[in-house]
């Protein structure tokens, strides 16, 4: 199970990486559906997390841009963590 850290974001609540399987985790806060995007690349996370805007960056570089799925799972945060 990949664990998440909560970041700073109007739309995105948490993320996570999974480096063996390449796929960027993110849980959203509306729904709190965690979402897996596959094929995303170690420098791809690495810059999006370091991105002034997580929410934009994800819309532009992201999102369409990479198979994606729904995970039907309880995905673990660190509690009190936060990622800016």
């Amino acid at each position: 199970m990949v664990a998440l850290r909560k970041i700073v974001s109007s739309n995105l609540e948490a993320v996570g990486y999974d480096e063996g399987q390449q796929q960027l985790v993110i849980r959203f806060k509306k729904a709190k559906h965690v979402w897996g995007y596959n094929g995303v690349s170690r420098d791809l996370y690495e810059q999006f997390m370091a991105a002034p805007s997580k929410g934009v960056f994800f819309a532009q570089r992201i999102k369409n841009q990479y198979p994606a799925q729904r995970l039907m799972i309880e995905a673990d945060l660190l509690e009190g963590e936060t990622a800016s």
